[in-house]
């Protein structure tokens, strides 16, 4: 697949650029309902593959009693899934159109959709995750502008 404006390194530098704000929404206590901790995945144009990774803001230790991260990690690409199937965020979905929710998806919020890029978070509470997941869809829009912006004024005009 030719490359676009969005690139796995831009996806990188948008978690990055989020991480402060994801810091501090995960250590205030009324965010999560346990372990401040997160897995994510991104499908977007451009990806050759779904961008997944995790953060982790000072869990000291993964309590036996909480589900394995994989879990989570998981819960994040089901709602990746049924997000870029249904071509909405996972809070529509379940929301307003149920029925579109197949064997073994979840109710949760959480993944976000926006022309076709997706980001999807679990782990804090469903609120939290869908938030999480905005702030870095908004990081990703601004690099693919900024990026755009950037082309146009090097006359690089064809991607």
């Amino acid at each position: 697949m030719p490359q676009g404006i969005l690139t796995g390194k831009m996806i990188k530098k948008a978690i990055n650029l989020a991480k402060p704000s994801i810091f501090a929404i995960l250590n205030d206590p009324k965010s999560v309902w346990r372990p401040k901790y997160v897995a994510i995945n991104i499908a977007a144009p451009g990806l050759m593959t779904r961008y997944k990774t995790d953060i982790d803001a000072e869990t000291k230790s993964w309590d036996p009693e909480w589900p394995k991260k994989k879990q989570f990690a998981l819960i994040a690409e089901k709602k990746t899934d049924l997000s870029e199937r249904e071509q909405a965020s996972t809070r529509e979905i379940i929301a307003m159109t149920p029925w579109l929710v197949q064997k073994g998806e979840y109710l949760y919020p959480g993944g976000v959709y926006c022309e076709d890029i997706i980001v999807s978070v679990s782990g804090a509470k469903g609120d939290t995750d869908e938030a999480i997941a905005n702030i870095i869809l908004a990081m990703i829009v601004f690099l693919s502008y900024q990026e755009t912006t950037l082309r146009k004024e090097e006359n690089r005009m064809i991607v």
